[in-house]
């Protein structure tokens, strides 16, 4: 009995020998010293961008400006939103190395159907390509995954925010990217009646509107409201491609026309008021012969920027 005693210690112990030499080996080998400049890119060399995060994002560079690439039509991307992208790829750390099995890929979300998969390119060759995972427990780290490898590494940073966009996401949301100092003239133009802001010759700003005599004054706190929404002139989202919304190109509601002093003239037209569900008030805006990007303006936005007659003209100009 003794020595079956010492036999069953001695094995569990050349055992534990084994499993404790086996785990230090992969925690040695799992735990990495800090990597940089993991996923360096060249941000002047870059001229193409796929990403995929529920559909496919084409984005190039052309003539130094970046424009979302579709089938049928193109639209500047949003330059803001592809600086932070360089600059996280390439200050991205990566701290630990989480696994190194490929069936562990759809756990951490750094499979190609769960992940979100960012490739850049030169020239069409690919100079860096990986997944962004989901975010750690603490929502200070994300799972990240070189495309073509299976080792699964825990960056620093949330980046769930960043990189999980939608393709209309990665659209410039500027309509007219517009200094209040250039503009001479505002025309908001509907079936019914024609609204003109102008600059007079003393510089100051007059409106007029059709069956209405004479030039008048206006009340300038309204008059700020509408020359800071328009300056720059920003859209709250986009109607998604193959929705049911299409633009009026041929019956348009109403035009908004803003002229410079130089004489260049920014237009952009409006679907007819349509009452939503839910009460819920959004407008669709289009450029003239460009049925696509849809721009949607919320009710408050909106509301921001059209132009009345009565809600321009100085109060005293009004009583008078």
């Amino acid at each position: 009995m003794k020595r079956n005693t010492l036999l069953l210690l001695a094995l569990a112990v050349v055992l534990w020998a084994i499993w404790y030499f086996y785990s230090g080996s992969e925690r040695r080998e799992l735990s990495v010293i800090e990597r940089r400049e993991f996923f360096q890119v060249d941000t002047l060399a870059v001229d193409s961008i796929a990403v995929k995060y529920a559909s496919w994002t084409h984005l190039a560079r052309r003539g130094g400006q970046w424009f979302c690439i579709y089938p049928d039509w193109s639209y500047p991307a949003d330059d803001r939103v592809l600086t932070d992208i360089f600059h996280t790829t390439n200050d991205m750390v990566l701290e630990n190395l989480i696994s190194t099995k490929s069936e562990k890929q759809r756990t951490f979300e750094v499979d190609t159907l769960r992940g979100t998969m960012m490739e850049f390119y030169v020239h069409g060759e690919p100079v860096a390509r990986y997944v962004v995972g989901k975010a750690g427990a603490d929502y200070n780290h994300t799972y990240m995954r070189r495309v073509g490898s299976d080792s699964v590494y825990m960056a620093r940073g949330d980046f769930q925010r960043l990189f999980r966009r939608v393709p209309s996401d990665w659209v410039s949301k500027t309509v007219f990217d517009l200094d209040s100092a250039q503009i001479d003239t505002i025309r908001w133009i509907t079936a019914e009646r024609e609204t003109r802001l102008f600059r007079a010759t003393d510089r100051s700003w007059r409106v007029s509107a059709t069956g209405v005599v004479g030039e008048h004054p206006v009340d300038t706190a309204i008059l700020n409201v509408r020359l800071h929404r328009l300056c720059p002139l920003r859209a709250d989202a986009f109607a998604p491609e193959g929705g049911t919304v299409k633009a009026e190109m041929d019956h348009p509601g109403a035009q908004l026309i803003v002229s410079r002093a130089d004489g260049r003239a920014d237009t952009l037209l409006w679907n007819p008021e349509v009452a939503q569900p839910g009460g819920e008030t959004r407008m669709y805006a289009f450029l003239p012969g460009r049925p696509l990007p849809l721009f949607i303006f919320f009710k408050g936005s909106y509301d921001r920027l059209v132009c009345r007659y009565e809600d321009l003209v100085a109060k005293s100009a009004s009583g008078s």
